[in-house]
């Protein structure tokens, strides 16, 4: 796989889902808490609300958990066969063992409740249904908590951080474990579409475009089958167009 291409990625089941999406938003979390500005702070408090709604409506705790402890099942005899690299697998045993042993004592729920327990958070979503809602004339409790010189509102953004942090290291083991699970390999469209059934399970399709084609998929995974239909759109003032000409692309397949 080459630096110069994009990869987009398209889960198959609702657990994996969930997770690409806790990623996205860890992500973008990262992001704004470099920006040190009243602006910034906003921004990192938005993505945060995001994240705990994302645990208010799932379990995360139990499929993290149920994820990485039937890896560390399946990886676990591998070391009384020969020619395995016994340094790297018990690497990963540990790794396994600790990041499933960090979240043992945190509960999802118990994190959605700091949602349901702050007025101020729920003042905050609350008014952000309303354009333009959260801004000062309309609620100056979060202004003046956005402004604070103290520097008391970065204290309680670590706060509400430091429930999370655990979660997120799981999440993103999990996940560079499933990328890691297999290789890439080289498929054609053909007038613009690819179709395959594989014959093994996959819970993750991953699909490398270069960057400077305009490329672009349309995926439809389903468990037995997925589809990609290959668009193109060279600026977001131009209509895409589906490509007529036969492309190759790489794929990979990924499952734990």
């Amino acid at each position: 796989m080459s630096q110069n291409d994009i990869i987009f990625e398209q889960p198959v089941n609702e657990r994996v889902r969930t997770m690409l999406r806790l990623e996205h938003l860890f992500a973008k979390l990262a992001h704004h808490r470099q920006d040190s500005s009243a602006w910034g702070l906003r921004a990192s408090v938005d993505a945060l609300i995001d994240i705990l709604s994302l645990f208010s409506r799932n379990d995360l705790k139990t499929e993290i958990t149920r994820e990485l402890n039937e890896k560390y099942q399946a990886l676990a005899p591998l070391r009384e066969r020969s020619g395995v690299n016994t340094k790297l697998l018990d690497d990963t045993l540990r790794k396994l063992e600790a990041t499933t042993a960090s979240i043992q004592d945190q509960s999802s729920q118990a994190i959605s409740q700091t949602l349901k327990d702050s007025d101020f958070l729920l003042a905050v979503i609350n008014r952000s249904a309303i354009p333009g809602g959260t801004g000062h004339i309309d609620m100056p409790s979060y202004h003046r908590w956005l402004t604070d010189p103290g520097g008391r509102n970065r204290k309680d953004l670590e706060h509400w951080l430091s429930l999370l942090v655990n979660f997120e290291k799981a999440s993103a083991l999990y996940l560079d474990m499933l990328r890691q699970s297999a290789g890439w390999q080289e498929v054609q469209a053909q007038d613009g579409m690819f179709v395959h059934s594989p014959q093994e399970p996959y819970h993750l399709v991953r699909i490398a475009l270069p960057a400077h084609s305009g490329l672009y998929p349309e995926i439809s995974a389903g468990r037995q089958r997925f589809s990609i239909r290959l668009l193109q759109q060279g600026s977001a003032l131009e209509r895409e167009q589906v490509l007529s000409a036969p492309t190759r692309f790489r794929v990979s397949l990924c499952s734990l």
